[in-house]
């Protein structure tokens, strides 16, 4: 009986040991290959975050803040440090507003981009983290299943990319469309959504709609959670909407009030931009239809302050 105890044991500390090694090797052993992917800059924008003090504000969201979104203009107007937390909806917000916890203070003001989505994308996660150990620790342990899932493909990936010349990003598509703070910074000028938006450049670039009774409740209770910690030490929280195309929205007028309110029914923190403030021509607009050109970033970050200011005195600024 001892010796099968013994027996028991010995296997899951070798099992353990055997994962650790694996996680090592993948991690550190083999060079990081994705250095130049759009998804690394999660990394810049946590280093910089990691550097401001209190009296902050941090705008958390998906590659529509990431696109539509311009740092400097924000900071000049509150007169406030600033900074952006996420670049991708397939990261998750749950990973994000983990992410956030690492350095909130008291006075500090959190915006959150509102998306649906609860899950976490691994080898998205995976490749745009790298080697960073210390990022590990915001995955929630409900997503630790998933992240251990795509190991294998994340390894397979990187040697791969390792014997045939690395992995190669350009464009608004990479890690040098942004600065260190993880604000992105490269010249978008034009649109580039074919025109007409019919059916067909649908298929790609998918129309828009508003509902009242779509909002994924496993995800406004991780939010609620969320706002109550925030509360908890001191820090404000409030909401925004996404911005869209105006040509891609397949809802009226009414049907997108009456999602807005909806939404804001289910939030435990102020909803404070209306969804018809976000509907911009095509002059604002870039590579999709909730990604702005740099024009429209501009546009998109006064209209953001300026629904901020409703709920936040910035005295002079």
């Amino acid at each position: 009986m001892k010796r099968n105890v013994i027996s028991f044991i010995g296997f899951f500390v070798g099992l353990f040991v055997f994962l650790a090694l694996t996680f090592g090797v993948v991690t550190y052993a083999v060079p990081d290959q994705f250095a130049e992917s759009y998804q690394r800059a999660l990394v810049y924008q946590y280093d910089y975050y990691k550097t401001l003090e209190q009296n902050k504000i941090v705008f958390i969201g998906n590659s529509c803040l990431s696109f539509g979104f311009d740092l400097d203009l924000m900071e000049e107007r509150t007169g406030r440090p600033c900074a952006i937390l996420g670049n991708h909806a397939g990261l998750g917000l749950t990973y994000l507003i983990n992410m956030s916890k690492s350095n909130l203070k008291q006075g500090d003001i959190v915006v959150i981009e509102y998306n649906d989505f609860d899950g976490i994308g691994s080898e998205l996660l995976l490749t745009g983290i790298g080697n960073r150990l210390d990022m590990y620790r915001f995955i929630s342990p409900h997503h630790w299943d998933d992240v251990a899932k795509s190991y294998g493909t994340y390894f397979t990936k990187k040697l791969s990319y390792n014997t045939t010349g690395g992995y190669h990003a350009e464009g608004s598509y990479s890690a040098s469309a942004y600065d260190k703070r993880g604000n992105m910074s490269t010249y978008r000028k034009e649109c580039t959504i074919p025109y007409p938006f019919t059916d067909e450049v649908a298929k790609k670039y998918n129309w828009a709609t508003f509902s009242t009774d779509d909002y994924n409740m496993n995800m406004i209770n991780v939010l609620n959670k969320y706002v109550a910690y925030c509360k908890s030490i001191g820090v404000k929280v409030y909401f925004t909407r996404n911005c869209y195309l105006d040509e891609s929205i397949k809802s009226t007028e009414e049907e997108i009030v009456a999602s807005d309110r909806a939404l804001a029914k289910l939030l435990d923190a102020p909803l404070i931009s209306n969804s018809l403030d976000y509907i911009y021509g095509r002059e604002y607009m870039y590579n999709g239809i909730q990604h702005c050109n740099t024009l429209g970033a501009q546009k998109r970050t006064e209209q953001l302050y300026k629904d901020l200011c409703k709920y936040v005195d910035f005295g002079a600024n």
